[in-house]
């Protein structure tokens, strides 16, 4: 599975910088629409779709987990249905819906604080930051309990997934948002901001459902999922 999902993120990260290369470097925008189809940041896309399928796979083996544990299901249980929901927003972009609700909060802060800061005020779209920080923040505290609970190999393998996770869907998208508010998205710094904060979802996730499967077999052993024809 580790090599599989390793050689998957190296070929979409090859084509998205090859598509780059050739609009930046030849002008060549459109290439028939695969310029789109592999751009790390486009949302109906193959990298979104790899995304999309990881994260699920990562609520589809905690709620196995679940099942057979004894103790702390619960937590497992809630985990599955937040990776399950970030699957479904990867693929369907719901975090956008909170723009509205919060793009005037970005705009008085950048007001207040001047300077460069008021270039958040001209992308909205990065609004859902900040309720999406909080809630990571707050999710991260309640489970903290429950992860040092964990063996250690498995606990420094869940916490080094999130963090690189996080650090590319929250830190490296709040930069590319805040760069992109003083000198637009059409630029090769953007772009590499960009490229950062995609990859690192990507091998984030990945790792995680690497270190889940891992936990899995040291825990329990083989696992078989059986299909049973009803009565």
């Amino acid at each position: 599975m580790a090599r599989l999902c390793a050689a998957c993120i190296t070929v979409l990260l090859l084509a998205h910088l090859a598509s780059e290369v050739a609009r930046f470097g030849f002008g060549h925008e459109y290439m028939m629409g695969l310029s789109e189809k592999v751009y790390l940041g486009a949302e109906a896309s193959i990298p979104n779709w790899f995304s999309t399928i990881v994260l699920l796979a990562c609520g589809m083996a905690l709620f196995a987990i679940a099942a057979m544990s004894r103790r702390y299901a619960a937590h497992w249980w809630g985990l599955g249905v937040i990776f399950v929901a970030l699957s479904l927003d990867e693929s369907a972009a719901l975090h956008d819906l909170s723009a509205p609700f919060f793009t005037g909060t970005i705009v008085r802060l950048a007001r207040t604080l001047g300077g460069p800061f008021t270039g958040l005020q001209y992308k909205p779209g990065y609004a859902w930051l900040i309720p999406g920080t909080l809630v990571t923040a707050g999710v991260g505290l309640a489970y903290l309990p429950f992860v040092a609970t964990l063996p250690r190999l498995a606990r420094l393998q869940f916490v080094a997934a999130g963090a690189i996770y996080v650090g590319g869907a929250a830190g490296f998208e709040a930069i590319g948002g805040w760069y992109s508010g003083l000198h637009g998205s059409k630029n090769l710094t953007f772009l590499t901001f960009l490229t950062i904060e995609e990859t690192l979802e990507m091998v984030g996730a990945s790792f995680f459902l690497y270190a889940l499967l891992a936990y899995a077999q040291r825990e329990f052993g083989e696992i078989r999922i059986q299909l049973c024809k009803g009565s």
